[in-house]
């Protein structure tokens, strides 16, 4: 699965670096940057860490989770959607702060219980009935941005920066 990510990756940048200096859009992130000032190798590194994690995303989600939105600006038009769409950005957030740490962050459906275990939950996700899997429990060690950290580092171990 790496490699094919990796090779995929490698294909859809090739047109990305092609032309003059200038301002660049990740073909999978959709982030700017600008080339050749910009290392594009981290875009690249980006771009595989953001679809492994959405390759890990569909392989421990359930029937109707919804798609693990890849962009910022997916994420951002799902955020709008529905109460379950709304907590996938959030799940996406909670990933992008933790760099797609896909080895150590908690499932999107751990992540949801977590989140409906904490006080701090938006009213309109703790109020609506996601999943019969779904179920409140014990809380994650989430930030007040619902972003996950590791339970080993301190409050400010996340960034604020979502990308």
């Amino acid at each position: 699965m790496y490699a094919a990510i990796s090779n995929h990756v490698a294909e859809l940048f090739q047109s990305v670096v092609q032309g003059p200096p200038g301002l660049r859009t990740n073909p999978v992130t959709g982030d700017k940057f600008m080339f050749p000032d910009d290392p594009v190798r981290d875009q690249m590194d980006q771009a595989k860490r953001v679809l492994i994690a959405e390759a890990w995303h569909n392989g421990h989600s359930f029937p109707n989770s919804p798609p693990f939105p890849v962009s910022r600006e997916q994420r951002d038009q799902l955020k709008y959607t529905t109460p379950l769409g709304h907590l996938m950005a959030m799940f996406r957030d909670s990933l992008s702060a933790n760099d797609f740490d896909i080895g150590r962050h908690p499932t999107f459906g751990e992540y949801v219980s977590g989140v409906l275990a904490s006080p701090g939950a938006p009213e309109f996700v703790r109020g609506a009935v996601v999943n019969a899997s779904f179920r409140p429990r014990v809380a994650l060690n989430l930030d007040r941005h619902f972003r996950w950290r590791p339970q080993d580092c301190g409050r400010d171990a996340v960034p604020d920066k979502v990308q």
